[in-house]
């Protein structure tokens, strides 16, 4: 019988805070496309 993962023991880790500038500039050298690149929809 199926049973549901218990995620109430999981670790997410620590982050330290961090300015949007700096996620964008981080997200930009890790997959070498730009936040719009990667995540502008259209209808097209």
């Amino acid at each position: 019988m199926f049973k549901n993962p218990d995620f109430s023991s999981l670790g997410l880790g620590t982050q330290s805070p961090t300015s949007r500038d700096a996620w964008l500039a981080e997200l930009q050298k890790e997959t070498g496309k730009s936040f719009e690149d990667l995540y502008n929809t259209t209808m097209e």
